[in-house]
């Protein structure tokens, strides 16, 4: 079954790739020539093709998993944490009677997944935002990209401190954290391109 000659002849048409091999056989068939396609199209290209979307799909989890968890941790970092001390007084009456207690407004950012969170969180005191932020970054799944994000603050006053009544934040600072978010995405998307991932 000894074969004098291999020539194998790598074409690509369309979308099907195949290997053939030429072959001659030594004993009184010099002439036959026979073409045994030993196909690896379909399998392999569909592979290829699988790997390079399963590429997509994580790049794409990976700018959804890092994109989210900035804002979680961008939202932290510009809630105040309330010091009654330089309220004015009628603010200072309103934290005694409600018995509010410093770290309320950041230990309760809530990230929701598919569904908005509702309600708030009176006892959850967070000063340093170090759990909450651990929290909500726990909750984002591997296969990010599948899922809607929520990502709300449902204390009572928190719209008082958007509109610039606390001299600890400045008026709309939750507004202005979200329009960074584009931002926040691109840079992901950007780092993804330059380490050779795909990004959609």
């Amino acid at each position: 079954k000894s074969y004098q000659q291999w020539r194998p002849n790598l074409y690509r048409q369309h979308f099907v790739q195949s290997l053939y091999c030429e072959m001659r056989e030594p004993s009184g068939n010099a002439g036959t020539v026979r073409h045994l396609g030993a196909k690896m199209s379909n399998s392999d290209l569909g592979f290829k093709l699988t790997k390079q979307i399963e590429g997509i799909k994580r790049s794409m989890n990976r700018v959804t998993y890092e994109s989210v968890a900035a804002m979680v941790i961008r939202m932290d970092e510009v809630s105040p944490v309330g010091n009654v001390s330089l309220w004015s007084k009628g603010w200072q009456e309103w934290a005694r009677r409600v018995g509010y207690q410093p770290g309320q407004f950041r230990g309760n950012w809530q990230l929701g997944i598919d569904s908005r969170p509702s309600g708030w969180l009176p006892g959850n005191l967070d000063p340093s935002g170090g759990a909450t932020v651990g929290k909500n970054l726990g909750m984002i799944p591997t296969a990010a990209s599948r899922h809607t994000y929520y990502l709300v603050n449902n204390t009572p006053y928190g719209r008082f401190l958007e509109e610039g009544h606390s001299s600890q934040a400045p008026a709309a600072f939750i507004l202005r954290a979200k329009r960074e978010f584009n931002g926040m995405v691109r840079k992901v998307s950007e780092q993804i391109k330059s380490e050779g991932g795909r990004v959609r």
